[in-house]
């Protein structure tokens, strides 16, 4: 137990503050021309799209992803979530507590005040007035005036937040170290404690339940959520329970999950694959990628129609799909200086 919670502790430095740090000695031409590591992604209309990554990299689609052109973030840091409304109005959180919003579908980015200065892993706008941000020491930010004002609704332990999905404006859900697992009925007024536990003894040894990363709210009973180790999730009670999946899934470590709103169709990102149920969750498969996924992961994940996702993730890559049958193959974009073209055939 101990080897296996070491090797959590070292995945969740990579991927939950560092989100593999960059060496030291890249220079600003390096970073202005090779593709940058991509960690979220989100399509508020089928063909208007954005993703977020490393030294302030923020990338713009307006043809369903075909193409893509780098947006002016006016930040170096890190950049580990990017949630849009709808054309117009996006925010993006990262390193040092940092907020950023648009209202022009990303022409200009401004900062907006932060009440902390810790890495935000995560946010998401219900509409385009209310919004939740999580991240380091289970802080749960809040506002209710698209960012203007952004208050500390939520914190509890030393642990980080990854992720947070709300269904309606009233439910939802946050999750991330150790299995923890929070959820609100009331909009963020009271955050209850529904998963999660970490302890260490009296000779030092410690044990907790595998990291969480992403977690997806259906309705105001049903979310998901997705972990290291092949960890699925699912609540079907608002939370009173939280079952774990024994799909016959690899033993990859799981980062990212987008459900359609039937809850039939499942992506998952993950380290070195992306996958597939279309079932519910009952039997989930490895998709077909070209080129492989072999050497990489993909990170974030999104849905942009019915039958299309896309998914980004390690050198910016960017993979989408054309449906959701078994023969469909996810092909990726290539990075080229300031813009992205695809790599399939016309």
């Amino acid at each position: 137990m101990e080897d296996w919670i070491r090797r959590c502790l070292a995945i969740t430095r990579i991927f939950a503050v560092g989100l593999c740090l960059l060496t030291l000695g890249q220079t600003a031409l390096a970073r202005e021309t090779r593709p940058q590591d991509l960690f979220s992604v989100t399509f508020p209309t089928p063909r208007d799209g954005w993703a977020c990554g490393r030294w302030g990299t923020i990338l713009h689609t307006e043809d369903a992803g075909r193409t893509w052109q780098n947006q002016q973030s006016g930040s170096d840091e890190t950049l580990s979530s990017i949630c849009f409304t709808d054309a117009r109005h996006g925010w993006v959180v990262g390193a040092l507590g940092t907020i950023m919003h648009t209202k022009d579908g990303g022409r200009t980015w401004e900062k907006q005040k932060s009440p902390v200065n810790h890495y935000l892993m995560s946010v998401f706008f219900i509409d385009p007035e209310k919004g939740w941000a999580v991240g380091e020491q289970t802080h749960i930010l809040h506002t209710q005036d698209g960012g203007q004002t952004w208050e500390v609704q939520f914190s509890d332990t030393e642990y980080i937040l990854k992720s947070v999905s709300f269904c309606d404006p009233m439910n939802g859900w946050a999750v991330g170290e150790y299995g923890y697992i929070y959820h609100t009925a009331d909009g963020g007024k009271t955050w209850d404690h529904q998963a999660g536990n970490f302890s260490i003894n009296e000779y030092g040894d410690f044990s907790g339940e595998p990291y969480l990363f992403s977690v997806k709210a259906l309705d105001p009973s049903t979310a998901w959520a997705v972990g290291i180790g092949g960890v699925i999730k699912q609540t079907t009670d608002g939370g009173v329970t939280w079952q774990r999946l024994e799909a016959n899934l690899p033993n990859l470590h799981l980062f990212g999950i987008e459900i359609d709103n039937l809850g039939r169709r499942i992506l998952i990102a993950a380290d070195t694959a992306i996958l597939m149920s279309v079932d519910g969750g009952k039997h989930f498969e490895t998709v077909r990628t070209e080129p492989s996924l072999t050497n990489g992961w993909v990170y974030g994940i999104a849905r942009m129609t019915k039958d299309q996702f896309i998914a980004v993730g390690n050198d910016g890559w960017i993979y989408k799909n054309h449906d959701v049958s078994k023969t469909s193959v996810w092909q990726r974009m290539t990075y080229l200086k300031n813009s992205l073209n695809s790599e399939e055939e016309e």
